[in-house]
């Protein structure tokens, strides 16, 4: 059958319960990198509507990539996205929505009795199906960690893959993004510290060392990084996933063929041919070049080695936080 066409939920207010939808097609869903609007992928006017907060149970199950950050997980959705077999919905908007409404309940200590409710009607929204036979997959942003534990409530609706990387390549990698990524690791650090009390607390500690700006968000950088990969390794815990739902960067780029089969096994997806992206997967018509990315890495690290070896040796001293 041809493809349906519907209204997708774009953006979300929760506390006001409105959702945001637009009119758009799988092909746009498909040829936009991510769907938090900075490209428009829909036709005509958004129109907010009130998203209900009560859903009836359903019986799908939720398959969902999370990871780390610049790990390669849009190059990886790319790659699993193949019409009549994946749609793979790269970093909805209403989803990150919804994890920085859990933050500030839990920065405020605030408790919201109906945020299950909202939660199930979000994912009952994102995951309906657009075609007979076609699977939604669904790649957040790192931003929806914040949202695991409420997901691993009901672990049987989900089918996760964790996608992560060498704890240092992470490091590497948000450098080589420049002051934005920067910048938003340093955010993502704070939202994520808003879940608990000795998260806040090593935030806070990091905050508090006497260290040039520069060096403290580098610190905050690998803090994430530790904040995100203990709440992998939590949700793995509660809901019973093993090796076989975790994915590393490093065996992404060693052998592209052997990781997408195994990304498609744990999500349940029909396996995609033995192929690889020539265009950049965050920005189309941009040519990518492993190459290139190899020799922006190794300027970093001669660059900034031994500010990244004094950074971690600092985190893991003052927050005793290390994942190793």
């Amino acid at each position: 059958m041809a493809p349906r066409s519907h209204n997708f939920l774009h953006k979300l207010d929760p506390a006001a319960r409105l959702g945001t939808f637009v009119s758009t097609t799988p092909a746009a869903l498909r040829a936009t990198p991510f769907l938090d609007g900075r490209i428009p992928y829909w036709e005509g006017d958004p129109v907010d509507a009130a998203l209900p907060i009560s859903s009836p149970a359903v019986a799908t199950v939720d398959r969902i990539v999370f990871h780390v950050g610049f790990c390669g997980s849009t190059l990886l959705a790319s790659l699993l996205d193949r019409p009549g077999a994946a749609l793979v919905l790269r970093e909805p908007q209403a989803l990150t929505d919804l994890a920085a409404y859990r933050s500030i309940l839990d920065r405020d200590g605030q408790h919201d009795t109906t945020f299950p409710d909202l939660l199930t009607a979000v994912r009952v929204a994102l995951y309906r199906r657009w075609a007979d036979g076609e699977a939604v997959v669904i790649k957040p942003s790192n931003w929806v960690n914040a949202l695991l534990p409420d997901l691993v409530a009901a672990p049987a609706r989900l089918r996760p893959l964790f996608l992560t990387m060498e704890r240092r390549a992470f490091a590497v990698a948000v450098l080589r993004g420049g002051p934005a990524r920067i910048a938003f690791a340093a955010r993502a650090c704070v939202h994520l510290a808003n879940a608990d009390t000795t998260s806040a607390h090593r935030l806070a500690a990091i905050l508090a060392l006497p260290e040039e700006p520069d060096d403290r968000l580098l610190m905050l950088a690998i803090l994430l990084y530790d904040f995100q990969l203990a709440l992998f390794r939590a949700a793995a815990v509660v809901g019973g996933w093993n090796a076989d739902h975790w994915l590393c960067f490093e065996a992404l780029r060693s052998d592209p063929h052997a990781a997408l089969l195994k990304a498609a096994r744990t999500l349940d997806i029909a396996p995609p041919p033995d192929r690889m992206l020539i265009d950049h997967a965050k920005y189309p018509g941009t040519r990518y070049s492993a190459d290139e990315e190899a020799a922006a890495n190794a300027a970093i690290e001669t660059a900034h080695g031994a500010r990244i070896d004094r950074a971690i040796a600092l985190v893991d001293a003052v927050t005793g936080s290390s994942p190793l």
